[in-house]
């Protein structure tokens, strides 16, 4: 679907848990393209207690079983399997480890300005 909207010429936007060594070579077969990374990351202690919280509430849909895979998030964040990916074109890193270190409207303007978009409401 992302070759189909670039080879058409249409802009859109990629969002997913991205596995580096992975999604290089699924980058790498699509057509030529300009990108802008936005990375959300928390430090790993964050991550894990966010993932068993979850696990404990409920608030996210069963198929995603967080209950039961604390050791693969352990190991893929000791790996750096979410690591930002190697797009060679600019990043926008936002450490969401707390809610006050997230400013969101100079992401937001930078944002607008990467996608050529006139300022003000994206």
């Amino acid at each position: 679907m992302v070759a189909e909207e670039l080879r058409a010429g249409r802009s859109l936007v990629v969002e997913a848990n991205f596995d580096p060594a992975l999604a290089a070579a699924e980058f790498g077969r699509l057509p030529s393209f300009s990108a802008f990374q936005v990375y959300c990351t928390a430090e790993p202690e964050v991550v894990r207690k966010r993932f068993a919280a979850r696990a404990r509430d409920g608030s996210r849909h069963p198929g995603h079983v967080d209950e039961t895979i604390s050791a693969e998030i352990d190991a893929a964040l000791d790996a750096g399997r979410w690591a930002p990916l190697d797009l060679g074109d600019e990043r926008i890193d936002v450490d969401t480890s707390g809610p006050a270190q997230v400013e969101i409207g100079p992401i937001a303007a930078r944002i607008r300005r990467l996608a050529g978009a006139p300022a003000g409401r994206a």
